[in-house]
């Protein structure tokens, strides 16, 4: 439905979503989304320890599968977007140019505050 009162109920419900109350003091208190992806990376074996060390500490990743087949793994995990920018290429070198992935949209999450205190003094 594309009613006008359908699409004010949808964006009041996305505000409210953004705001908490604090209900110690009763006030309001903004948050920050961030979108999170659902990754598959393929990759030789051998490179799998480097992968899910800079998946779970550089990208704040959280690694829900690793399986084998042959000389080949299959991680699945889920990481916020931003850390993934330019990962085609730092994939590239830890594997010697043999690993790839694959991510798509899973949902935005909330932002913890250390992470957030550093993303809005981040200069672009």
């Amino acid at each position: 439905d594309t009613s006008t009162g359908a699409i004010r109920a949808c964006v009041c419900t996305f505000i409210d979503s953004l705001f908490r109350t604090d209900h110690r003091t009763k006030s309001h208190m903004s948050v920050l989304l961030e979108p999170t992806m659902s990754v598959e990376i393929e990759s030789p074996s051998q490179f799998i320890g480097d992968i899910l060390s800079d998946l779970s500490g550089h990208r704040r990743g959280h690694i829900h599968d690793v399986s084998s087949r042959g000389s080949w793994s299959s991680i699945t995990a889920t990481v916020p977007l931003h850390p993934l920018l330019g990962y085609a290429s730092v994939l590239r070198s830890m594997t010697q140019g043999e690993g790839s992935f694959s991510m798509e949209y899973l949902q935005h999450q909330l932002v913890d505050d250390s992470t957030a205190q550093s993303m809005l003094t981040e200069r672009p």
